[in-house]
């Protein structure tokens, strides 16, 4: 079954403990969830990651749905659902416990892993080859 936007609000705030199994958040809070939610993907477009759903298509910068599927590959859910419960902790007076914010930095870090666009460069190898007087002139 594919995933929504609200299903991971609904995993955030029950990492939080302010919903039990199997519950649904009411309106008001969902919405702060999800308000949350769009806000960390679309931060990370913005600091330039090249965000992806699982069949490849770019996620572009939206206003998020709950009824919206999850946009991005379903192996960073528990992880993006530990960064939000991290974000809207302060929402809902509710501190995140230790091994939320441990998920959460590990969801940071796949998240960057997977979406940091590479930086990979070409040297032009002839610049070996000159003499370092030519590269570097002294000052004399």
């Amino acid at each position: 079954m594919t995933k929504t936007v609200s299903d991971c609000c609904d995993r955030a705030l029950q990492r939080l403990a302010v919903l039990v199994g199997g519950e649904s958040a009411d309106t008001a809070d969902a919405e702060i969830a999800r308000s949350a939610f769009e806000g960390l993907v679309n931060g990370w477009l913005a600091d330039g990651l090249s965000v992806t759903n699982s069949a490849g298509t770019a996620v572009v910068l939206a206003d998020y749905a709950l009824a919206d599927a999850f946009p991005i590959s379903e192996v960073h859910f528990e992880g993006v659902a530990a960064m939000l419960a991290v974000t809207i902790s302060d929402d809902f007076e509710v501190p995140p416990k230790p091994l939320v914010l441990k998920d959460a930095s590990r969801g940071e870090q796949r998240i960057y892993a997977a979406f940091m666009p590479s930086m990979v460069t070409k040297v032009d190898r002839m610049l070996n080859r000159l003499d370092n007087s030519l590269l570097w002139p002294s000052q004399d």
